[in-house]
Parts: structure tokens; C-alpha cells; sequence
């Protein structure tokens, strides 16, 4: 008996880590290790385990793109957002997160680039149709010389089942919490 429960909530926890939390809304509980190291950087560009809390300031820059799927306000500059991004970076590795997307990439000197491909299932309105569509996004930019600011540019690259494309842009301005 004791082995089929423990089968049993193997082959369960099995499927649902196996599950998309995106589709489910499913949060998974993940504790911390308590063998885990903690790394303290050496310098403000060196590589760190812990979370780094940024102060993001995005600006709406426009957007490329057929009209009849772009809405009347998407091609207006916007005034500043501010929203928090999260960065991890491990040796030449950089994780950023914003409120909707996570990039991976690479950091190089000062300089960071990294991307999201996804297929979100979604449906994208064109006018009368609504059409499925891949995103595409990236993330550049430059960390400043003491590590606490960074500019940079986020391109999101919506890709329409009917091979049209449509581009939107923000430039970023960023300071790390303290």
C-alpha cells in the first residue's frame, strides 16, 4: 500500500510540473535550497545569483505594421511607464524580466543582448479577422560604468500566421534598487 501512494504521487507531481502554467494558471510552489551558495559580487558588473530589483522607466516609441491590425493608439510615442525589471546574471548569462516578458541572453563588457521567442496561442485582431501569431522580442542595451544604470531598447516582434509583421518598441532607461 505505502509504495502505490508513493507512486502514486510521483506519477502526480510528475504531471504537474509537466503542465504549462501559462494555460493553467497553475503556480508551482518552489522552495529554496537550503544548500544553495550565496555569491556576492565583487564588482557591480560581476556575476550574481540573487535577483537584482530595477526601477524601469519605458517609453513607447511606435510601431511597424499593417494598419487594419494595429489599434488607433498604438502608433503614439507614449509618455514614460514605470514598472519594476529583474535581472540575474551568472558569469556571461543575463535574465531580465519585465511585467510580461523574460528575456535570456548574454553580457559582453557592459553590454547586454538577449531574446523571448514564444507561441502564445493567441489570436491577433486584424480588422474583421483574427489571425494566430509567434512572438519574437529583444532586449539591448548598455550598463553604465559602476553597474547601477542601464539604457537600452526592447523590440517586440508579433509574427501573424499570415506572414505579415508587426513591430513595437520601447526605449529603457533603468536604475537598480539599492
Amino acid at each position: 500500500m505505502r509504495m502505490r501512494c508513493r507512486i502514486a504521487v510521483l506519477t502526480l507531481t510528475h504531471a504537474l510540473v509537466g503542465c504549462d502554467t501559462r494555460s493553467t494558471g497553475l503556480q508551482l510552489p518552489i522552495a529554496p535550497s537550503a544548500t544553495a551558495p550565496i555569491v556576492t559580487p565583487a564588482s557591480p558588473l560581476s556575476s550574481s545569483l540573487r535577483p537584482e530589483q530595477w526601477i524601469l522607466t519605458g517609453t513607447y516609441m511606435g510601431h511597424t505594421g499593417p494598419a487594419t491590425c494595429i489599434s488607433p493608439f498604438s502608433g503614439i510615442p507614449g509618455e514614460p511607464t514605470s514598472s519594476v525589471l529583474t535581472i540575474v546574471r551568472t558569469g556571461p548569462s543575463i535574465q531580465l524580466s519585465t511585467e510580461h516578458d523574460h528575456y535570456i541572453g548574454t553580457v559582453v563588457g557592459d553590454q547586454f543582448s538577449a531574446t523571448e521567442t514564444a507561441d502564445p496561442g493567441g489570436l491577433w485582431n486584424c480588422g474583421t479577422e483574427r489571425r494566430p501569431f509567434r512572438f519574437e522580442g529583444t532586449a539591448t542595451g548598455q550598463f553604465s560604468a559602476d553597474g547601477r544604470s542601464l539604457v537600452g531598447e526592447e523590440v517586440a516582434i508579433f509574427r501573424l500566421s499570415s506572414v505579415e509583421t508587426i513591430s513595437r518598441r520601447w526605449h529603457w532607461t533603468a536604475t537598480r534598487k539599492e
